[in-house]
């Protein structure tokens, strides 16, 4: 039992991980808004605090779009995520195996 407790929270943390590397900004984007931040800084706080609120992405189904446009360039987010659902299905066969969904 204890080892799928340990394969939830395995699961869980590398799929978080996963998402996490792949919804990650690359260089060249962070570079980009921070130039942006910086201008609008020399202006005033103001015009830094539009900036920011101007580049957040208001959509939620946004972040799904970025996820899905950054899936084939990020090979470390989607090994994290497979072995992520790899330790899940262990989990969920070890909670099988001990009737934990019947109860």
């Amino acid at each position: 039992m204890i080892v799928g407790f340990h394969a939830v929270i395995l699961g869980f943390a590398l799929v978080i991980a996963g998402v996490g590397v792949i919804a990650s900004p690359t260089e060249a984007e962070s570079e980009a808004f921070n130039r942006g931040i910086r201008a609008a800084r020399q202006k005033s706080w103001w015009h830094a605090q539009l900036f920011a609120l101007q580049n957040m992405p208001w959509n939620r189904f946004m972040a799904f779009a970025l996820l899905i446009e950054r899936w084939p360039e990020r090979p470390l987010g989607r090994k994290l995520v497979y072995f992520g659902i790899l330790f899940l299905a262990i989990a969920a066969a070890v909670g099988y195996h001990f009737e934990v969904f019947t109860k």
